[in-house]
């Protein structure tokens, strides 16, 4: 994979399709990957186009964001990432529905041995 070096925070704004206050928001609060080559909390910064994709791809999204339109605004691979974790996260909404559904169905067989059986 072709890692790029994101040297400010316009850079990594630009490259995640968003507005340089909102990546620091979301470094701040959501742990985004930068690296401080000076060590102070204030200092310029830099990130790993790798390790922002990871941290995109691994980041539970808010319900509804980005929204369809927002989403055009979006770098094309950071889009697709968008995208890719929106469908895992429907799939497996629908496996967690299937696995409840099937606990409650064997808990309900359970009960019903056990009446039978006393």
């Amino acid at each position: 994979m072709d890692q790029k070096i994101l040297n400010s925070w316009k850079e990594i704004a630009s490259y995640l399709g968003r507005g340089t206050r909102t990546v620091q928001r979301w470094e701040r609060d959501f742990h985004l990957p930068v690296h401080r080559p000076g060590g102070h909390e204030r200092s310029a910064v830099i990130a790993f186009s790798g390790e922002v994709d990871h941290w995109l791809a691994a980041t539970p999204l808010r319900k509804g964001w980005p929204k369809a339109e927002g989403r055009a605004k979006l770098q094309p691979r950071t889009r697709q990432l968008v995208e890719n974790v929106q469908t895992n996260v429907e799939r497996l909404m629908r496996s967690a529905e299937r696995l409840q559904s099937s606990v409650l169905r064997a808990q309900e067989q359970q009960r019903r041995r056990q009446k039978q059986s006393a």
